[in-house]
């Protein structure tokens, strides 16, 4: 099982515990949700750039590679893979799978060899 997919259910579990608690939610950056902060650290790989997405302190997803394309292909550059990430993470905002294609990361800008 990829691990962003285990990753979700987490997260998921996540989301359904927030909703039944009745405390005060506050806004996060880029992140509405009282209990996950989702931040992006890109990184640097041998032959190019990939990243990895936290939920609070512990790693969510790690891409190291451009996903949803044959072969092994590596962001450009480190604002290329954190716009990657930002569509993930948009995705999971909106209750989506945070699988992207290759017309979004176009979309996006997101260069990759």
């Amino acid at each position: 099982m990829p691990a962003y997919i285990a990753g979700f259910s987490l997260l998921a579990l996540c989301f359904s515990i927030a909703s039944c608690r009745n405390g005060s939610s506050r806004k996060t950056a880029g992140y509405n949700d009282s209990m996950v902060l989702l931040t992006i650290k890109p990184i640097q790989l041998q032959n190019g750039w990939g990243y990895e997405i936290f939920a609070g302190n512990k790693l969510f997803i790690k891409q190291d590679k451009v996903p949803q394309i044959t072969g092994t292909h590596y962001f450009l550059s480190r604002e290329d893979a954190k716009k990657a990430a930002k569509l993930v993470i948009e995705k999971l905002k909106n209750n989506e799978l945070p699988s992207i294609d290759t017309l979004e990361l176009q979309k996006a800008g997101a260069r990759y060899n």
